[in-house]
């Protein structure tokens, strides 16, 4: 993923890919979060420049915390380092911004990719509105 580069974009265009990747079964309206507008968005885009990869990072009110979200890898490009790299420059953003903890929620086959990052669980599984079965994932940054 030596030609993946990771940039700055703005909440609309994370849309497609959360969408496609993440509920593809739900209307777009259902990837839109109220607090886009607050957050940090990312993307993994290909040298010619094709988007391939999205994640949102929040800040939390409580002083240090960030959770990220909406995080997702097209198919043809997952398991080719895309995500690692967008993950590890979302930790770095929380750090460079004195964050101390970083969290998402992480469906439940994408722990053991979390867990490659330090990332533990702390709290109870709860089932998501739109089906499966999600665990709170902590970091200390």
């Amino acid at each position: 993923s030596s030609a993946v580069s990771v940039r700055r974009i703005g909440p609309q265009e994370t849309l497609a890919i959360r969408h496609s990747v993440l509920w593809p079964h739900m209307p777009v309206s259902y990837v839109m979060l109220p607090e886009d507008d607050q957050g940090s968005h990312y993307g993994a885009f290909t040298s010619e420049g094709e988007l391939v990869g999205i994640i949102s990072l929040f800040e939390q009110p409580s002083k240090g915390v960030f959770q990220f979200r909406k995080f997702a890898v097209l198919p043809s490009f997952q398991g080719q380092g895309v995500g690692t790299l967008l993950l590890r420059h979302v930790i770095h953003e929380c750090k460079s911004r004195e964050g101390t903890r970083v969290w998402c929620s992480a469906r439940m086959d994408a722990c053991s990719f979390y867990a490659r990052f330090g990332m533990s669980k702390e709290g109870d599984m709860y089932e998501k509105e739109g089906g499966g079965t999600e665990t709170p994932l902590y970091l200390a940054a």
